[in-house]
């Protein structure tokens, strides 16, 4: 098998929020790496990406192995390390926060009982090495963040922000299209 280099993935990667979900079987749309509607968190230290099935093996008494398979539980998070720390995006990453914007400078309040926060159309773009017009992607429709956030402060290091999305089912969409959508290859306008 030759090895295609330009397939490995290397280099940063850009996370936006609230980027436009595409339709069925169809791919956002790009303009220079940026997905329509996106909003870019700004600089982060890193972005992981975890996806996981949980499979139930089942069994009848005839057979020594498994005679089929069947998925029950599909987990898609993104955790990431945000270096640039801006109160709009902040009160995203909060699940039960408004943010005050009649007053400079804004702030955000919490501790209401209201629902918590869900954002949408949240992407990770990785450039492809080689090429200046196409691009790797990851998009979650729905997620939450289970975990709240962690931020500390210490003299001696920069703080980073801590935080993890999961995605959730959008149950508006096709039954084979709830949750992500992932491309190694797609071509930017």
């Amino acid at each position: 098998m030759a090895i295609t280099t330009s397939n490995i993935q290397f280099g940063p990667g850009r996370i936006y929020l609230g980027a436009t979900l595409p339709g069925l079987d169809a791919q956002p749309i790009f303009t220079a790496g940026v997905p329509a509607g996106g909003i870019d968190i700004g600089g982060t230290l890193s972005a992981t990406i975890n996806i996981k099935t949980d499979i139930e093996a089942i069994m009848v008494e005839q057979a020594m192995a498994p005679v089929d398979v069947v998925g029950k539980k599909l987990s898609v998070s993104i955790d990431l390390e945000v270096a640039e720390i801006d109160i709009t995006n902040l009160n995203k990453y909060l699940a039960t926060s408004t943010l005050v914007t009649t007053v400079t400078p804004n702030f955000i309040q919490g501790g209401s009982k209201s629902a918590v926060t869900i954002v949408s159309g949240i992407v990770v773009v990785q450039p492809r090495r080689g090429t200046t017009t196409e691009y790797s992607y990851i998009m979650l429709y729905k997620a939450f963040l289970p975990d709240g956030i962690s931020l500390p402060f210490a003299r001696e290091k920069a703080s980073f922000l801590k935080i993890k999305f999961e995605g959730m089912s959008d149950l508006s969409r096709a039954d084979n299209d709830q949750v992500y959508q992932i491309s190694n290859r797609i071509v930017s306008l």
